[in-house]
């Protein structure tokens, strides 16, 4: 049974995340709750809601707005937030909890994202009859099945692709990787037979594309270096200042840290849609 408490202040360096219930946060909403926090102070926006040892449930984009945001009292990093603290039974009726909060929220999950939790508590031991009971009312039973459909496809090749590299790089047999994995022997057997081809293919994509990365990297690479050579011989013949070029570097640098950035983004993509256990 769930459990709300009164609202509290809590620290914010003692709040953690563990449960991500969208793949990803979008950085203009974190931006104007940033604003919101420094314009309004502290009790800006509603509550986070957080568990009795300050695991964040709900409130994620919340919270990474007011750690970026200044107090407007002091024009300082804030320090507290206001929390409810939330009670669950188990892990399940958390991840439910936080899920539902999201998709009552301003912005709607995507099917990536619902996906997401739905493997989570496929994963967890619930059943897909347990999953469609909870989430019908909300999305929809039809919604509910396609994703259910959807997500549990993918895992099954997911299990077939891992036990397949089983074989492949750590020398297991057929038979052990099978059940390792719960993969149908003869299932897993096809899958191999009929993958061997497009695997190869796969990997020679993928070869492709760190080769024409590198490619395009280098050409922006000589690009900057030409371009602060440039830059150089116009600052040493005075016609611009120190600031001007040390404006441009910074320029230059924002879009690296920017493209850093999105890097960053699609390895945590792939780690949360890599839920995948043996």
């Amino acid at each position: 049974m769930i459990k709300h408490n009164k609202v509290i202040s809590v620290d914010l360096d003692k709040i953690w995340i563990n449960i991500k219930v969208r793949i990803t946060i979008e950085e203009e909403r974190v931006l104007q709750f940033a604003m919101l926090y420094e314009s309004k102070g502290a009790d800006a926006l509603p509550p986070l809601e957080v568990t009795k040892d300050f695991e964040l449930v709900d409130g994620r984009t919340r919270y990474e707005g007011i750690s970026l945001a200044r107090n407007p009292v002091d024009d300082k990093s804030f320090t507290h937030v206001n929390c409810v603290i939330v009670e669950f039974d188990n892990e399940a009726e958390k991840l439910i909890y936080a899920s539902k909060a999201n998709m009552g929220g301003s912005k709607p999950p995507s099917n990536g994202d619902i996906e997401m939790v739905f493997q989570m508590l496929l994963e967890g031991g619930k059943s897909r009859k347990f999953i469609i009971k909870e989430y019908s009312e909300i999305i929809g039973s039809k919604t509910v099945v396609q994703r259910l459909d959807w997500i549990e496809s993918k895992m099954a090749k997911q299990r077939k692709s891992a036990a397949a590299d089983e074989v492949k790089y750590k020398g297991a047999t057929l038979p052990d990787a099978a059940a390792k994995y719960n993969v149908n022997l003869k299932a897993l057997q096809d899958f191999m037979s009929n993958t061997k081809k497009d695997t190869k293919k796969a990997s020679n994509d993928v070869e492709c594309m760190r080769t024409l990365f590198k490619r395009k990297h280098f050409a922006v690479a000589s690009t900057a270096t030409k371009q602060f050579k440039q830059l150089l011989k116009k600052f040493e013949d005075g016609l611009i200042s120190v600031t001007e070029v040390n404006d441009f570097l910074k320029y230059q640098e924002d879009l690296f840290n920017d493209d850093m950035v999105k890097v960053q983004q699609n390895r945590q993509v792939v780690n949360q849609l890599n839920h995948l256990k043996p």
